[in-house]
């Protein structure tokens, strides 16, 4: 199997397991505290990954680089994942899940402001407002959703957060193996969830059932070690914006499964927000006009 077919796949897994991984989530948190909850997953995901590596033989990411993949692991799991974590705590899995969906929208803004990489043209425009108008559907509180406005913010600063995490993981040369840097990131990510949960004083409420067990367990298992590493390794072959378009997948699975095994709803409003949202998605990725440097 060569390096292309590799990567195609590891998008499939991203985009099927992704979406699965909200209705883990929201199982979880309903018992437990969410980063804490997260943390377990992360720092065990992450030091299977290192213990496999160091088995296989391979070596650390030097010091600048350790530093590096744990300012992602930062950025990814600490801030996307944390925010989301504590969102679902009240806004469902397949709404949270479709408000994510606008990472590609951050991931073009932050090439346009930051990187300065592409250029706004009409229909650029066009698609940002209506990727905004969709999520203000979702975050309105006036509407028959009643979708916490809270969990909404926290939804849009875990995209935000996620998108500069995935952009900065793009600058990273590394020799070491996607699964040392994997490694790394999931636990600096998992310890960081740790302290700050435990400053939040979720430890006091810190209590595992049965069904936030089984929830624990996959997520490490294959929401981790298989989805994010899946993740990590796609977006070391593919532009980040072409990764990014995962987004267009997971909510349509996250809703479903929401649907069948939490009863969630889905009214016209959820269908009318996912149509504005992935219409913005589509032109802007296909209006974006890429700046060459002349030399």
């Amino acid at each position: 199997m060569n390096e292309k077919q590799k990567a195609v796949i590891a998008y499939i897994l991203v985009c099927l397991i992704w979406g699965s991984t909200y209705l883990a989530i929201k199982v979880g948190v309903k018992d437990s505290p969410p980063l804490l909850f997260a943390s377990i997953r992360f720092i065990v995901a992450g030091s299977i990954l290192l213990v496999y590596g160091k088995l296989r033989g391979y070596n650390f990411p030097n010091i600048t680089n350790f530093f590096k993949f744990g300012i992602v692991g930062l950025l990814l799991l600490l801030g996307g994942n944390g925010f989301v974590m504590y969102a679902e705590t009240t806004v469902d899995s397949g709404i949270s899940s479709l408000i994510i969906s606008t990472v590609p929208i951050f991931i073009f803004l932050i090439e346009v402001i930051l990187l300065k990489k592409t250029t706004v043209t009409k229909w650029t425009i066009f698609g940002l407002s209506l990727g905004f108008v969709g999520i203000y559907i979702l975050v309105n509180p006036n509407n028959i959703l009643s979708v916490d406005f809270i969990g909404g913010v926290y939804l849009i600063l875990a995209s935000l957060l996620w998108s500069i995490g995935s952009v900065y993981s793009k600058t990273i040369k590394s020799n070491s193996k996607m699964q040392m840097n994997v490694g790394v990131q999931m636990l600096i990510g998992g310890l960081g969830q740790l302290f700050v949960g435990l400053l939040l004083n979720e430890q006091s409420t810190l209590s595992f059932t049965q069904n936030s067990i089984l929830a624990l367990l996959y997520l490490i298992f294959v929401g981790s070690i298989i989805g994010y590493s899946s993740y990590i390794y796609v977006l070391s072959k593919w532009p980040a914006t072409k990764v990014s378009t995962y987004a267009y997948i997971n909510p349509i699975v996250a809703i479903v499964l929401g649907n069948i095994f939490l009863n969630e709803k889905i009214g016209v409003l959820v269908f009318l927000s996912m149509g504005l949202i992935f219409i913005a998605v589509f032109i802007i990725q296909k209006s974006k006009i890429v700046k060459v440097n002349s030399r």
